[in-house]
Formats: structure tokens, sequence, C-alpha cells
């Protein structure tokens, strides 16, 4: 017995070697989270170990941004691909 999945964006029940959406779109998912929890920690390591007094938001939000963040993303992106069946 063939499973079969629900696919977009035609909405027929395909065998599920060809369904790839519901894969993709868990890594898309886990991108987004991913980009957004590296983001707040980027923000909270800044707040809490930076020495610097003068633009210390400046610097939290481009650390957080532009660093940790993409770090965050990746993760969320390898973790989306290597975690087991869509």
């Amino acid at each position: 017995m063939e499973m079969t999945c629900l696919c977009w964006p035609s909405w027929h029940l395909l065998p599920r070697r060809g369904c790839q959406m519901p894969k993709f779109l868990k890594v898309l998912l886990l991108i987004v989270a991913g980009y957004a929890v590296g983001v707040a920690a980027g923000l909270l390591l800044v707040s809490l170990f930076s020495g610097n007094t003068h633009d210390k938001g400046m610097e939290q939000v481009m650390t957080a941004f532009f660093f940790t963040g993409p770090i965050g993303a990746v993760i969320g992106l390898v973790w989306g691909i290597f975690s087991g069946r869509g």
C-alpha cells in the first residue's frame, strides 16, 4: 500500500515519493524560526556582555540581524533538511 499526501498547488492525492511540498514548508518554517531565535539570542548576548556605552542599541541590532540571525537560519536549514521524513 503506497502512502499518499495532499500536495500544493494541484491539491491532488499523489504518491508519497512525488510530494515534496510538506518537506519544503517544514524547512522554510525552520529557517524563519531559526532566524528569529538567532535575532533574539543576538539581542540578549550583546545586551548582557557588551561593554559599549555609546551606541549599544545599534550594536545590538547590527549583531542580531546580520550575524546571529543568519547563523540561526543556517542552523534551521540544516535541522530541517536532516530531520527525518517530511
